[in-house]
């Protein structure tokens, strides 16, 4: 896994094999993030078209939800974490549905 600075965990983990698809993807940071914040989604090699990625509340989380038929196959997420003092980490993990 490649962990950008701040980074904490992800729902679903890397290196996770699930056997339905998640509806949303979370990941979890300890320093709060900008709304200049993204998240991209692959499924084997190709870029899934998603919902933009929201921030929680405490924008210590960022969410993105997948399409509801995007299937089975191996999914890799990249992220971009933006800090508000505008400097930005990028990183990326991936899971498998089967």
């Amino acid at each position: 896994q490649q962990f950008a600075a701040h980074f904490v965990d992800s729902m679903p983990m890397h290196e996770a094999t699930l056997s339905t698809q998640p509806q949303l993807l979370t990941l979890n940071f300890n320093f709060t993030l900008s709304p200049a914040s993204t998240i991209t989604i692959e499924r084997d090699g190709q870029e899934l078209q998603t919902t933009p990625g929201k921030l929680s509340d405490n924008k210590l989380a960022m969410t993105a939800e997948l399409p509801a038929d995007a299937g089975m196959g191996l999914y890799l997420v990249k992220y971009k974490a933006c800090w508000p003092d505008n400097s930005c980490h990028n990183g990326q993990f991936a899971f498998y549905v089967k």
